[in-house]
Parts: structure tokens; sequence; C-alpha cells
């Protein structure tokens, strides 16, 4: 039982509380020869404590005059309840206490201080119980103001007698933050020479307090950086992780003594996989020399898979280790009993990445035939991957400075999108997928977001999700992807990301540099922003150049979901059937401004004109070639399915189809021909966003528009539409459901600018007093 007391914090002193945790017993420092850690629980002594901290408790209650008969009465009937407002909701109902709680407001008001009698003032009209409760709660936090409290808590990592006191952040206290994934085995915190003063977020924010979380959330990065140390807590020994930590330390120091934490970036990709071209330096050859000196003496003898199951632990998904480790002066790795600085497993972990360019052109196939050597292989090439050395990534570029600060949407796309499952970090509360990593963003005063855990999650998401938008992040609509829409949060309106599901990578995009630029350099001088304006929290106003609506569809493709031989080749007949549906509609409509050679797009639509390769590219004439291989292959009855009759170019073009999910393709009333969402239907409208690098589809409903999803449209993904001056229509939009957006829509057809009057039945009507010059 665990009976805690939280004084309120003072935010503008920028408070926080801190345990002191007493050194281990003598008796039990025999258990763990570590000077200091985490040792395993001993729950020996656990009754003792709790009886001793339940008497404490009584005590501080009855010193304030409430009887020992009803303090056991309330005791009892609340059981094991550790929320002592429940307590003292069931105090106030006692005729003694209430009467006692009368008379303690109005004994001696001169000695209530100025937040008391400000706290008293504002509860005059609550009923006779609630005021009750609330003068005893601020009787008891007064007492307990000056001193230490005295817990016994058993929660997550700590599991042991301790005292909590209230400090200022502005008196530089010195602690220790712990940096671990809630619900982790009880664990004991412990020095065995000395008290260590200790912030964990679970014990010193009151997690049932809305508000203080919030407050106290705003000052996460510069508690971990103040701290003296973080201590990272990864977990219980698991997995052989004990056989894995001393040839990881052994390997750290010998790779970081080498140099390899001294190149990053480009420098990086030049000196280990020789990209870019030209001579090593003498210091990036030294380096590469000596990193193949300890691949050769390393070898196979390593353990491997114990490395896959550390890296592959919760604690390296939870979003708030980014910021945690990014910001802190110094960290200590610890898993069980073990323990390893950051700098020694981030190279550890760089080391054993580069083991697929050193090692493995060096085995024979009969390495890879082999029962042992050949599984391991394969768990490095298929598990591998992790998140480890992102997180240091994030560490070196915001300690090192090696490059710009990341924007929030740069963060966000980081953690949250990508192929495949999508991003890799995760939260337990949905909403600290955006808190998490908020006071990391070079924009974080501009966005002016504050931490708020009495909003919804939607509400949230939306919020970041418009006021990135302002700043100009239009491809933010693109991780707006409704393929599953029951399972995305209710009330989540389409033009906002559900951040707490996988994002996939968007099909028009790479994460590092643009591929599209379908608004061109267009941008309208009469605002700072596309945005319009935004109508509470689920209305959002755009401008938009209509391209046309959707004609006729094509076979669905789901490469996110594999490569499947036959889907792919119906998909590529489907593609072909409305490239030759086009010429008769392009004819009797002129207005498709299209000057592509559509002998190519055949092509280089079904992967949306791009290659993958270390990234997306454009695509080049030797896809075509691609192209054909594969069509010939296909055509090849009873061999489907066997990739390796195929060249290494042609598997490179199956890449690019694959980077195509959830996808189908279409062809206009005009004639235009591309790639849309799998879920659009006849009758959408395509557009091109303003100074988005993609165009969008959204769907009519009533007056206002539902986004759909991003789409590749043949011969204007570099702004040729916008190059052939559409002029502007804005449609009237009276009224908005949760889950749309009003767009300004502009027309090709258009051939003058049209004032719309709303009204006075609009509540938006100031939206649409513009005038197009």
């Amino acid at each position: 039982m665990s009976w805690r007391l939280y004084v309120p914090l003072d935010s503008a002193q920028q408070e926080i509380r801190l345990l002191t945790i007493p050194p281990r017993p003598p008796q039990t420092r025999s258990q763990n020869s570590q000077g200091d850690g985490l040792a395993s629980t001993d729950t020996s002594n656990k009754v003792v404590e709790n009886e001793t901290a339940k008497d404490g408790f009584i005590a501080q209650l009855r010193d304030m005059g409430f009887s020992s008969e009803v303090l056991q009465r309330a005791l009892n009937e609340c059981g094991d309840n550790n929320d002592l407002s429940v307590i003292v909701t069931w105090l106030v109902d006692h005729p003694e206490l209430r009467d006692r709680a009368s008379r303690t407001t109005s004994e001696d008001p001169s000695k209530q201080s100025a937040t008391r009698t400000e706290h008293v003032s504002t509860q005059s009209q609550l009923p006779q119980s609630a005021g009750s409760k609330n003068a005893i709660l601020s009787n008891m936090q007064q007492m307990m103001k000056s001193r230490w409290e005295e817990f016994d808590v058993t929660l997550d990592m700590i599991t042991t007698h301790f005292m909590m006191e209230t400090v200022s952040m502005k008196k530089n206290p010195s602690f220790v933050a712990l940096s671990y994934t809630w619900g982790d085995p009880n664990m004991h915190l412990q020095r065995e020479d000395r008290p260590i003063i200790v912030w964990a977020d679970a014990i010193c924010i009151n997690q049932k307090d809305a508000s203080e979380r919030s407050k106290q959330v705003s000052l996460m990065r510069l508690i971990y950086q103040k701290a003296n140390c973080v201590m990272v807590w990864t977990g219980l020994a698991a997995d052989d992780s004990d056989r894995l930590m001393t040839p990881l330390v052994d390997i750290g120091k010998q790779a970081l003594e080498a140099g390899i934490l001294g190149v990053h970036g480009k420098e990086f990709q030049k000196t280990f996989h020789g990209y870019g071209g030209g001579v090593l330096t003498s210091k990036q050859r030294a380096i590469k020399e000596a990193v193949e000196r300890i691949s050769e003496r390393v070898g196979l003898n390593f353990p491997f898979r114990a490395l896959i199951h550390f890296a592959s632990r919760r604690y390296w998904k939870r979003v708030w280790v980014i910021q945690e480790i990014a910001v802190a002066r110094e960290l200590m790795v610890l898993c069980g009993k073990q323990r390893i600085s950051l700098s020694h497993l981030a190279a550890a972990k760089l080391f054993i990445s580069l083991q697929t360019t050193t090692l493995f052109p060096k085995l024979g196939w009969k390495d890879f035939m082999d029962p042992i050597k050949g599984r391991f292989v394969d768990e490095m090439l298929t598990k591998g991957d992790d998140g480890i050395l992102e997180i240091v990534g994030h560490r070196r570029r915001y300690q090192l400075q090696t490059g710009p600060r990341r924007s929030l949407f740069d963060l966000l796309n980081s953690i949250c999108v990508g192929r495949g499952s999508g991003g890799s970090q995760r939260a337990t509360d949905p909403r600290d997928l955006i808190y998490g990593v908020l006071a990391m963003a070079s924009d974080f005063e501009t966005l002016a977001i504050t931490p708020d855990y009495t909003k919804e999650t939607q509400g949230v998401f939306a919020e970041a999700t418009r006021k990135l938008l302002r700043l100009g992040y239009m491809n933010i609509l693109a991780w707006s992807q409704q393929p599953d829409r029951l399972n995305r949060i209710p009330g989540l309106p389409s033009w906002v990301s559900d951040f707490s599901k996988p994002i996939l990578s968007p099909c028009n995009c790479d994460n590092h540099f643009d591929i599209f630029s379908a608004s061109g350099k267009h941008r309208s001088a009469s605002r700072a922003s596309p945005i319009v304006s935004s109508i509470g929290h689920n209305i959002l106003a755009l401008t938009c150049f209509k391209v046309d609506e959707i004609q006729s569809l094509g076979e669905a493709w789901h490469g996110e979901s594999g490569f499947d031989f036959t889907l792919a080749g119906a998909y590529l007949d489907s593609v072909e059937r409305l490239c030759w549906l086009r010429e008769p509609l392009q004819i009797d409509n002129p207005g498709c401004v299209v000057t592509a050679d559509w002998r190519e797009a055949p092509w280089r639509i079904p992967s949306g004109d791009q290659e993958m390769h270390a990234s997306r590219s454009r695509g080049t004439e030797a896809m075509h070639h691609d192209f054909k291989e594969l069509r010939t292959y296909m055509d090849r009855p009873g061999q489907i399915g066997d990739r390796t009759q195929l060249s290494e170019s042609c598997k490179m073009y199956l890449l690019a189809l694959e980077g195509q999910h959830n996808r189908r393709p279409f062809i206009s009333s005009m004639g235009y021909i591309g790639l849309v969402p799998a879920q659009s239907k006849k009758g959408d409208v395509v557009c091109v966003v303003e100074e988005a690098r993609m165009p969008f589809v959204f769907r009519r409903a009533g007056e206002v528009y539902q986004l759909v999803g991003e789409a590749y449209v043949y011969g204007i993904m570099d702004g040729e539409f916008m190059e052939s001056g559409p002029l502007m229509e804005i449609f009237h939009c009276i009224a908005a459901p949760n889950l749309y957006l009003i767009l300004f829509v502009v027309c090709a057809s258009s051939v003058r600018a049209v004032h719309m009057h709303t009204g006075a039945r609009s509540a938006s009507a100031g939206l649409f007093n513009w005038l197009v010059g």
C-alpha cells in the first residue's frame, strides 16, 4: 500500500519533487556487488515498511485534530486506495470532521497564506462537504509544505522507503534522473554507501492531476538537461544480456578509440560505403582501416542474437527516450546488474552495423549454408535494424549541433513515419507522441504549443497539424492515410494524421529531399500562409487548384503487403488500359495541359515515376528496360514468383512498385492519368494544394470536402499545371461537419475571379471576404 500526499508545486519557481533514497541496509549489500544501480527486489521488509508508512500517515492526520476512531474507520472504508482526495472525501462526511473543518477555516485567517486565502474564496459557492474537503486538504498541505514527506512506494522501478522533497530548479539541485519504460518489473534503486537523490516521473509527478502533469511535462527537457546523470534502465537481465555486456563494452571501447564516432553523415557514407566518390582523407582511411582490423578480430565470435534482443527492448521504442537521452549531460545505460556508457554502446552498435560491409562480403556460400552462421546472417539482415542508432543520432545532432535543429515536422517524420509498419517510437499516452519531442523542436516557440493533458487526443493531434500547416508544412497532409478509417481515433478530422497508428512513408516524397513540386513556384502574395483560416478545432480552409474530377479507376495495388506478381500484373495492365483511353478524352477536352511524352506513361506511372535505391529518386530511362524485363518475365507461364531470375536493376523496379502503397490508377474527365488512394471514387476531385509538393484527392460531402489522400498525376508533378495560369473560383461553403475541410478551389477552366458574398447565415463569412485581383 502506498500513501502519497502531493504538495502543490509552484510552476513559476520551476518546482519539482525529488526522492531521497537511503543507503541499502548492510544485510542486503551482499546481494549486489555493484556500488550503485538497480538491485533485485527484496520484499522481506515490505509489511513492516507499509505499516510504518501507514502509522505516519495516521499520525499526521491526528496532529490536525482528527480522532483515531474516525481515522481508522476512514482507512478501513477506503481499503487500498492511495488517493488522498478519496480518503478525505470519506472523512468530510463525518459530522465531527465537518465541524472541525469549518472552525479551522474561520479561526485565524491571518495565519493562512495568500495562496490559501485565494483558494478558499474560490470554493465559497461549493457545497459544505466539498468546501470542507478543500479546507482539510489545504490545511494538510500547509502543514506538510515545510517538511519532508515519507512514503513507502511500490511503483515500477522503485520499491523502497524514501523521502520526497519539493525543490526549485532555479536553485540547481543535484540529482539523478531516471529514464525507463513504465510497467517494468519492480526494482530497488539504492547505493551502498550513501543516499541517492532521484527524479522519476511516475512518482514525482502527480499523474492524477492533469494540470500538474501538463506543467511538469513542460519542464522535462530542463530536468534531464540539469540532472547530474541520467540513468537509463533498459530492464532486467534476459536473453543472454549478461553475456552480451562484456564484449559489447570491449568492442565499444575499441571502436571509440578507432574514431568510429568521429565521422558522420555524408562523411560516414563515403568512408565506409564509398558513396560520393573521391579519395579518402588520411583521417578517414585510418578510421576505416582500424575498424576493419577490429572486424577481423571479432569475426562471428560475438553474441549477435543477444544484441538483437537487447536492441529490440521496449525501452528503445519509447518516444520520451529521444529527449531524455538527447539533452542529458552524462548517461549510464543499465541492463540488469550490468552497465555500459552510451558512447561505448553507440560505438559498438555502429561497428556491428558495419559488419555487413566488412565481414559479409568475405563469407562464402558454405558460411551462408551453415546452420549456425547462416541463421546469424539471416537475423542480422532481417532483424538488425533498431532505434538505438537513431536515438544516438538525435543526441549527437542536439549536443554537437552537427546540423540545424530539427523542426517538429522533421521530428515527427523521424519517429512516426516509415515504410512497412510505420514509425518506430510509441507512447502509452498517444498525446506524448507530440509532447515527447515538442521541446526539442527548432520551431517550439513559434508553434506556441503548450502541453495540456486536459485536451483529448484528437484535439492535440489537430492543434499540432494545424500549426504545422500554418508554417507551410503542407506535405503533412500526405500523412493522413485513410485505408482503415474505422480504426482511427474517433472524431479525428480527415486532414489530421492519426499519430497513434503506423504512418507509411508518403508515396511521392523522400524523408530527406523533395522529389516533386506540383505547386511549382506559385505562392499567393496576399497571405503569409497557404491556410486561409480555421474554424474551431476540426475545420480547415485551404487554397487549392482544381485539376479535374476522377472519371474511371483501375485495379488496386497494395505494395506495402509485399510483392504479388499476379496482382502486379493486373495493376500494370490497368495502367496501360487507361493510357489507351486517354487520347479520345483529350481530343474532346483540350484543357488538359500535359506536355510530357505519353509513350513513357505506361512504365513511369506504376512506380510513381520513382526509382528506389538508397533512397527515393526520380525515374530514369533505365527504368524502361526494367519494366520491359518484368513484363517479359510475367508473360512466361509457370515461373511467376521466382525473383532469382530477375536482374538486380529489375529487382529495384519491384521495390519502387512496392513503395506505391494503397494505390490505384485513375483517369480524369479531361484525360489526366496517375495514381490515387485505393479508396478513391468516381467524382472525387484532384487538386494541387498551394505550396504542397504533390496533388491531393478530395471528396465532396454536401457543401464541404473530405481529404482522401495524396495523388500522383503524370505530367504535372513539376508545376506544369500551375504554369498554365489557372484562374480562381471560390466555392461558397456554409457549414462543415466535424470531419471535413473547407476548400478554396481554383478551376483551370475559370475565366475570372469571383467574389462570393456569404450572407448573414454563414458563421464563417469572414473567410470569404477575399477578392483576387
